[in-house]
């Protein structure tokens, strides 16, 4: 007889792969179902459905949104139905928790950037806000559009649009989420020896995959994410105290990935002043933001809009819902909302007019951009630090040690 049983103090247990292995194919979707109903219910989420999908064992998982006419209703998380019937990777139940967890995430940001009873002070939604301002996909971002129609191609090269994708505030967070997760699950089964490792393992491949990503964009990719979109926003809609919290946000979260990466470098021999100054003076990696590849084949004003996932269409009265309408998952024709409408909209109801999406009435003008390659150049160049002559000695310093290290040890890339 069975001894399968599910409660909200054992679920955990069950994503062991000495339980996992154990489960039926009914059972792992029972598992999986109530799983998600103990997360969901965690966060705060409106309803989740949970589909199966026939793919390659690469595709992990997916998450979309459910509506009722103009009314956000819920989500719907899309698995690999091989999690059902997988029996030979150890670490299936890990990877499979860390999905879950990721997608549900997605899922929470989702609900919190589109409610405008949260204000642009809570830097952490603000930023996530900011990064559907220009959400970068990993097929490549979207440069060619005729007609409505987009075609995905590379924007700087297939590499650096990918690290854009990963570095971006929505997927960081996911990521950061998914695997705190499984880490969680520790406590729950301590003699678990596939999870150490999976931990151990996963643990490194992070450091290695986010050192490739400073070798490539850098080590403030949020900061200067959100220092670009909000160039399209003017002080009149968002504030100037508003503005430096989130930007302190993103660049101290953009410091907690380089600080592990270097502390690994530098086998944690590098004191905190060491390692700020590494990071503030970008010492070892080119921040690829200040380049003339990036200057020159950035997103333009005049397109700008095509990049904004609208989620931010207030439903006509605040107390029944305050969530979004559109779609973040369907193609981005008839999504464009005006960039003074997004941020204008986000923290005062919208007038029957946008719900039936005529956005002519309101105030179209912008803040004054400067375009330039050389305007941008200067503005990325004025939040720099300057350099004295300790700073010098510290430079001298870590650029003879930053190449010596070699990142075979710490793990393999993705």
């Amino acid at each position: 007889m069975s001894s399968f049983f599910l409660n909200s103090t054992n679920y955990k247990t069950y994503f062991s792969w000495n339980e996992f292995s154990k489960l039926n194919k009914q059972e792992r979707e029972e598992l999986i179902r109530y799983s998600v109903e103990q997360i969901r219910n965690d966060k705060g989420l409106k309803k989740v459905d949970v589909n199966f999908f026939e793919a390659d064992q690469s595709l992990r998982g997916s998450c979309g949104r459910i509506y009722d006419g103009k009314h956000l209703v819920g989500h719907v998380l899309k698995l690999n139905a091989n999690v059902l019937t997988e029996a030979w990777d150890y670490y299936t139940p890990y990877k499979l928790f860390n999905t879950i967890n990721h997608e549900l995430e997605h899922a929470l940001q989702f609900e919190q950037s589109a409610n405008h009873r949260i204000k642009n002070s809570n830097p952490a939604v603000f930023e996530q806000r900011l990064n559907d301002q220009h959400y970068y996909c990993a097929g490549g971002d979207k440069s060619i559009i005729m007609q409505g129609e987009e075609m995905r191609v590379p924007r700087f090269s297939e590499k650096i649009d990918e690290q854009l994708y990963l570095a971006q505030a929505s997927e960081a967070e996911a990521r950061a989420a998914g695997f705190s997760a499984v880490k969680d699950l520790f406590a729950n089964n301590r003699n678990d020896p596939y999870l150490e490792k999976y931990l151990l393992q996963q643990g490194k491949l992070n450091i290695a995959n986010n050192k490739e990503m400073m070798e490539t964009i850098g080590m403030h990719p949020r900061e200067e994410m959100a220092r670009e979109e909000l160039k399209y926003i003017s002080t009149r809609r968002i504030n100037e105290v508003n503005r430096r919290q989130v930007i302190e946000y993103a660049r101290q979260k953009d410091f907690q990935i380089a600080r592990e990466v270097l502390n690994a470098l530098l086998k944690d021999k590098a004191s905190e002043d060491e390692l700020n100054h590494i990071f503030n003076s970008d010492i070892g990696y080119e921040n690829f933001f200040k380049t003339k590849q990036y200057v020159q084949n950035k997103v333009t004003e005049t397109n700008h809009d095509f990049y904004i996932y609208a989620k931010y269409k207030w439903d006509e009265s605040v107390e029944n819902s305050g969530q979004s309408h559109s779609n973040i998952d369907s193609n981005m024709q008839n999504q464009n909302v005006s960039n003074a409408l997004f941020f204008e909209e986000i923290e005062k109801r919208a007038s029957e007019h946008v719900l039936d999406g005529d956005y002519s009435f309101f105030e179209q003008n912008k803040a004054n951009q400067e375009t330039n390659s050389e305007a941008d150049i200067a503005f990325f160049e004025s939040t720099q630090h300057g350099s004295s002559e300790e700073d010098k000695t510290i430079n001298d310093k870590y650029n003879n040690v930053m190449p010596m290290v070699d990142m075979t040890k710490i793990g393999h890339k993705r």
